[in-house]
């Protein structure tokens, strides 16, 4: 076992420390070597000191290749999907909503009309744009109908030939009451997706089901967006009663860390462990492109979390040092993990404050490639996007990241030691994320949270259970929006 701190509000009460596992080669003696004093480490050799500059020289170049390759290929794809005329993500998140709140309470969706307007003219096809336009308010703004149908008509003046026949189709349907036949049916709905299924069945009677389906799903996407958004409400409540209690608490010295400090016995396998992740997931994704590599890439980047074991770390010390162990009981660990989640998210609120205000000043936008990926993956590119986010990502993320980056990280006592393996682990954590650098903020927050859960509680559950439940909840609020 390490060597905690005495008298650290930050950690677990002192015990007797184990007896170091027999040395299995060199190093191994010099690394586990019991300390002399508590919180005083044994001397490092040469050959450690050199494999510790060695992995942190790897870490912080691979960061800094992260950041500009994970903002390039945002950039990237923003400009592909920019180039796309089918509709976009926001494009449908806006109609959808609009038309469901319609079918619930007619009349008050209107107002959506000139934000969808402006989101959609952020695209170069003007036609097209136009197009999704008149379907829209046929079914949220009849009184602009006429005036959108003249718009449509002067645009194909300006942009001839582009989108010539939908357009010809489109003020069929809305001006003479024609009815698609089943091929053109097919081709609205390849080119426009649910905006195609609206206006096919725009002629038909109320009660056709080609008519209700796409209806019936926008007062689903209506719906579950206000059912979330009243969970999030109660969420976030129940989260700032419960910081300001978990805060009272620490200060009275009842909320005591499980997490042990100090110098790990093995002192540079944890840390190489998160180098060769790094070099793993870079290599990996230049190397495997496309979806259809994703569930090698996830498998592949999980190989370095037995590094430590390659190096014959006692496996009792590695899953120690790992926090694999159930702590109190795995369902008091797993009620941690969602306790923990509710009282960070006030914490998690702020970075996402700043974020907006950053995407605000600056003038550019945070985006999720889980969006385009979900579009555009196939029958499998959900399911993917999914076990990617809800499985791997808790279960990979927070071995490397909490487990194995904030332990080693953990060397210094109280709060500030804390602090230190918090952010800088976080900002590793961040930096490996697709959204790009405007991110960060939101990102760092909420690895400031997952880390509290790993230095009070020691296992690694109420992290990986923390980040299990935010991302699902992101991936539930797509899955909705792009599905339903």
């Amino acid at each position: 076992m390490n060597q905690p701190y005495d008298n650290d509000p930050w950690n677990a009460s002192s015990t007797e420390p184990a007896k170091p596992a027999p040395a299995e080669h060199a190093d191994d003696a010099e690394q586990s070597a019991p300390a002399t004093t508590a919180g005083s480490p044994t001397p490092l050799s040469t050959l450690t000191k050199t494999r510790l500059a060695l992995a942190w020289s790897c870490i912080g170049i691979c960061t800094i290749a992260l950041i500009v390759l994970q903002s390039l290929g945002m950039e990237a794809m923003q400009d592909a999907y920019a180039d796309d005329p089918r509709p976009g993500f926001n494009a449908l998140y806006l109609a959808r909503y609009a038309t469901g709140v319609e079918q619930i309470v007619p009349g008050e969706a209107a107002a959506v009309m000139p934000q969808f307007d402006e989101t959609v003219a952020t695209t170069p096809f003007p036609v097209e744009n136009q197009i999704r336009s008149v379907i829209l308010a046929g079914e949220i703004a009849q009184s602009t109908l006429d005036s959108k149908l003249n718009d449509l008509r002067a645009l194909r003046e300006i942009y001839p030939g582009d989108a010539d026949a939908d357009a010809e189709l489109i003020l069929a349907i809305y001006e003479t009451g024609y009815t698609p036949t089943p091929n053109e049916r097919a081709g609205l709905i390849e080119r426009h997706s649910w905006f195609g299924k609206i206006a096919a069945s725009y002629n038909l009677p109320t009660t056709d089901s080609d008519h209700r389906a796409p209806r019936r799903s926008a007062m689903i996407v209506f719906l579950g967006l206000v059912a979330l958004l009243i969970a999030v409400g109660f969420a976030g409540l129940a989260g700032f009663v419960l910081a300001i209690v978990a805060i009272v608490f620490l200060c009275l010295g009842e909320i005591r860390g499980a997490l042990v400090s100090g110098p790990t016995t093995h002192r540079s396998a944890y840390l190489e462990l998160v180098a060769l992740f790094l070099v793993f997931f870079i290599g990996l994704q230049e190397m495997l492109t496309g979806l259809s590599m994703m569930p090698a890439i996830l498998v592949l980047s999980a190989l370095p979390l037995l590094w430590p074991v390659v190096l014959r770390v006692p496996w009792q010390q590695y899953k120690q040092d790992m926090g694999y162990h159930t702590g109190r009981g795995l369902f008091r660990e797993i009620g941690a993990g969602l306790i923990g989640y509710l009282a960070g998210l006030p914490i998690i609120a702020i970075g996402m404050a700043m974020m907006y205000a950053f995407s605000y000043f600056l003038e550019a936008t945070a985006d999720h490639p889980m969006q385009y990926e979900m579009m555009d993956g196939g029958p499998l590119g959900p399911w993917v996007m999914l076990a990617a986010a809800v499985l791997w990502a808790p279960l990979v993320e927070e071995s490397v990241f909490r487990s194995a980056f904030h332990r080693h990280l953990r060397q210094h006592r109280g709060f500030g030691g804390f602090a230190l393996a918090s952010l800088v682990s976080g900002f590793v954590f961040a930096a490996i994320h697709p959204q790009g650098w405007l991110a960060i903020p939101t990102l760092m927050s909420i690895a400031f949270v997952l880390s509290y859960l790993r230095e009070w509680r020691g296992s690694i559950i109420p992290s990986m259970v923390a980040h299990a439940l935010h991302n699902a909840t992101i991936s539930l609020l797509m899955a909705i929006i792009l599905f339903a």
